[in-house]
């Protein structure tokens, strides 16, 4: 009866043992992910921003992280890795990164005799800088290893990778804005013409005006032996502004033929004359 008493006892604590066993495993299974987040997806030409790396363990309890990153080298430059402080009391190896080859190597650890992080939070922080316009994408490579240890246990499970998937993050450079320059625009000088003197011929051709004086007739009031007042004529020359285009045409006077009477009845005097002093004598 006895023996059946121990029998039954062992069953229970073995079953028991195997139910712990399962949890503990089942608890230890991988679930952590990786991603990266950023608080601008297109940074211009020369901006510098910052990407976290960010990492949610589910229920997994995270004991050491060792990073390994790629990104885009020709369009990115790394210029600085920190911690993100994931760990209460943390240890680990300095950042190593190349720019020109785009990999970063970063291993964190917590202490044992902590605490050990069971939930979402940022790894590490990267500071980058856009070289040129185009795509670029920062992803975790194959060899990121993620370990936990399970629940009351003080030692790393060796051998298991709790990383069950990443999640890449993709830019978009863009070249910088344009400012717009401010352009002068210079006036054109004005042209004013002043008018040129006359030249030496009287201003004809030219653009000043010649006056020629006219005559016109005033009369003035005068008074005679008879107390009666009269009026004579006097002649007051008042100049009349002619133009050189006034000038410019000149009218001939008709022919009247005086001329040619006049001395017509000169050679008729003449002979008349000689005849008369023929007969006389």
């Amino acid at each position: 009866m006895l023996v059946v008493l121990v029998m039954l006892a062992g069953v229970g604590v073995g079953v028991y043992l195997i139910q712990q066993s399962t949890e503990y495993r089942e608890k230890a299974a991988p679930a952590t992910t990786l991603s990266f987040n950023t608080q601008t997806s297109s940074p211009e030409v020369g901006q510098e921003f910052i990407v976290t790396a960010e990492i949610s363990p589910a229920e997994n309890q995270i004991s050491a992280v060792e990073l390994r990153i790629s990104f885009t080298s020709g369009v990115l430059e790394l210029l600085e890795v920190t911690s993100g402080n994931y760990f209460d009391s943390e240890g680990g190896f300095d950042p190593s990164f190349d720019s020109e080859q785009g990999e970063l190597s970063y291993v964190l650890w917590a202490d044992f005799d902590t605490n050990l992080s069971q939930g979402i939070g940022t790894l590490a922080v990267m500071r980058f800088k856009a070289k040129q316009a185009g795509s670029a994408m920062i992803s975790y490579t194959e060899e990121t290893l993620v370990g936990a240890v399970e629940e009351g246990d003080t030692t790393q499970e060796e051998g298991r990778n709790m990383l069950v998937g990443t999640t890449p993050l993709t830019l978009t450079i863009t070249s910088p804005s344009a400012t717009p320059t401010p352009t002068t625009v210079e006036e054109e000088p004005t042209v004013t013409t002043s008018p040129t003197e006359a030249d030496s011929n009287g201003g004809i051709g030219g653009n000043s005006a010649t006056s020629t004086p006219t005559t016109t007739s005033t009369p003035i009031p005068t008074s005679n032996d008879d107390g009666d007042s009269g009026s004579t004529s006097t002649s007051t020359n008042t100049p009349t502004a002619y133009t050189a285009s006034d000038l410019t045409t000149v009218e001939e006077l008709p022919d009247s033929g005086i001329a040619e009477v006049a001395f017509t009845s000169i050679g008729i005097g003449i002979f008349v004359l000689f005849i008369g002093l023929i007969l006389a004598l």
